[in-house]
């Protein structure tokens, strides 16, 4: 949406600092970095509740840092006069709040009047849910219309209940729903689990109830309230973020600079390999990636003999013994190096859940409930089960679980922080 809530705030609180502050250098720097910490800090996310107080210490805390922080950089060198730059940032403080009013009093106004509504669905038809559904009617003010129930097994038949009892993902799309609340369903929560995760591309918001929600501290950032009920709101998946694209573009000029950088490395390691295993210098293997797709991913060849169908289905295949160049590449990892072309391709990412070959990907979904959800984003050089230890012959339901922990949590820091450790236990083994 064009002129979605938080666009509306961030234009709003731009045009209080541009009306309040003057034309210096030193104002120039407020009004760059503070809309950067008010959306660290969550002030330009869409919310059920508008309210301004809620907003007030935060918001003018950050405003005040920034400007003492470009008031302490600026002093010196521009000769900036203290009482008027002071001013400013007074004047700043009253045109936020007063344009923060103006703004969430129109919306409240046009939700109130269903001008701005969104479809939503319950998914839970008991107490709990049966309560948010009739303070939504009564409530127009928070922007959402329930259209329904969506429980496999309900209590009470009289309820409007949608769609089949395992096709949520489909009831999403063809009633375009937008906001889905999980208020308790019978679905076992394992299931349910499953559920969202599928649903978690769509453009629908998933909010759910937390349990012993009457002792639920609304400070969490990611808490929003319906008439006394606490709704946690669900992180967007990964690929729907907006920083994903950063993603990518950190993916290209790492692994380019990467690849130039150890371009001498790499064509000592493939002469060494020519001169132990012979040509191929490169193994190439069918490996699954996001969405079960399949690419071929590259490494340096370790063994004398490949038989690429063999090892395809024979999960021993891979720990035959190989020469000194081989296990010495196997053991630093730096047979993986080659994969850094799969990165610029885009076959794969920097970090990500670690790409499996189809036969045992399928057989680990099949054995493994939760395996087949590390396939939601690309896979990965690195990953946060691989800076645990888990690689080779280690329990697949705990590499599935750091994979997954990683995707839920995603974010530039954590894929930062990532490529770091795994930059250090590289230099560890070396230091051997």
């Amino acid at each position: 949406m064009p002129w979605s809530l938080p666009r509306i705030l961030l234009a709003a609180d731009l045009a209080a600092l541009a009306v309040a502050g003057s034309r210096t250098s030193a104002w120039l720097m407020v009004v760059v970095t503070f809309p950067i910490v008010a959306a660290i800090g969550g002030y330009y996310r869409s919310r059920l509740s508008l309210l301004v107080l809620d907003d007030l210490p935060g918001l003018l805390g950050r405003l005040l840092s920034v400007s003492a922080v470009s008031y302490a950089l600026h002093q010196q060198v521009d000769g900036i006069v203290a009482e008027s730059f002071w001013n400013d940032v007074a004047l700043a403080a009253v045109a936020i709040v007063v344009f923060r009013m103006l703004v969430y009093s129109i919306v409240r106004l046009a939700r109130a009047r269903r001008v701005v509504e969104h479809k939503t669905l319950i998914v839970g038809a008991g107490e709990i849910g049966r309560s948010l559904y009739r303070s939504l009617e009564a409530h127009p003010e928070y922007g959402l219309r329930p259209i329904g129930f969506h429980d496999p097994d309900p209590l009470h038949l009289e309820l409007p209940m949608l769609g089949e009892p395992d096709a949520l993902a489909d009831l999403i799309q063809t009633s375009q729903v937008r906001v889905v609340i999980l208020a308790f369903s019978s679905t076992p929560e394992s299931e349910l689990v499953r559920t969202v995760r599928e649903c978690s591309r769509l453009q629908a918001e998933i909010f759910y109830v937390p349990r012993l929600f009457d002792l639920h501290s609304l400070s969490v950032r990611d808490v929003d309230d319906v008439w006394g009920i606490p709704l946690v709101r669900l992180r967007r998946a990964s690929l729907r973020s907006s920083t994903w694209r950063v993603k990518r573009a950190l993916d290209v000029v790492v692994s380019l600079g990467a690849l130039v950088f150890l371009s001498p490395l790499l064509a000592l390691l493939a002469l060494l390999v020519r001169l132990e295993v012979g040509r191929p210098i490169l193994f190439r293997q069918r490996r699954v990636s996001i969405d079960n797709s399949e690419f071929t991913i590259l490494k340096f060849r370790t063994l004398a003999e490949v038989d690429v169908t063999e090892s395809d289905v024979d999960w021993s295949a891979r720990t035959r013994a190989a020469g000194p160049v081989g296990r010495l590449l196997r053991a630093s990892s730096l047979d993986e190096l080659p994969q850094l072309w799969n990165v610029l391709r885009g076959d794969m990412s920097l970090v990500g859940p670690r790409p499996e070959r189809g036969h045992f990907a399928r057989e680990f979904s099949e054995r493994f409930e939760t395996y087949g959800h590390r396939h939601r984003v690309p896979a990965g050089l690195t990953g946060l089960a691989q800076i645990h230890g888990l690689r080779g012959d280690t329990p697949i339901d705990e590499r599935a679980r750091f994979d997954n922990a990683y995707v839920e949590r995603w974010s530039l820091a954590n894929d930062l922080k990532i490529m770091l450790r795994t930059v250090v236990a590289a230099v560890r083994w070396r230091g051997r």
